[in-house]
């Protein structure tokens, strides 16, 4: 066997391995977004909730920076790196 004919097996394999990952990754985030958009409704209920009451309490809106970091989270997290 030439090493040629080695190396095109070996990247056969790794191409194999890469395209079951992809697969596997892809499934991942299919069964995750629901997830994860059940959790962002969540915590814009619970912001909503903080701001009346800290309206009916008289407090000033200290959400914003909770808003801020947590948008920058979704940021972070909407970026997802081909694999």
């Amino acid at each position: 066997m030439t090493l040629d004919k080695k190396a095109e097996g070996f990247l056969s394999q790794m191409l194999e391995g890469f395209e079951e990952q992809h697969k596997q990754v892809n499934q991942y985030i299919t069964e995750a977004e629901p997830q994860i958009e059940g959790a962002k409704q969540a915590r814009a209920q619970v912001e909503q909730k903080i701001a009346e009451l800290k309206d009916l309490l008289g407090l000033e809106d200290e959400t914003d920076e909770t808003k801020a970091q947590a948008e920058s989270v979704d940021v972070e997290n909407s970026e997802v790196a081909p694999v």
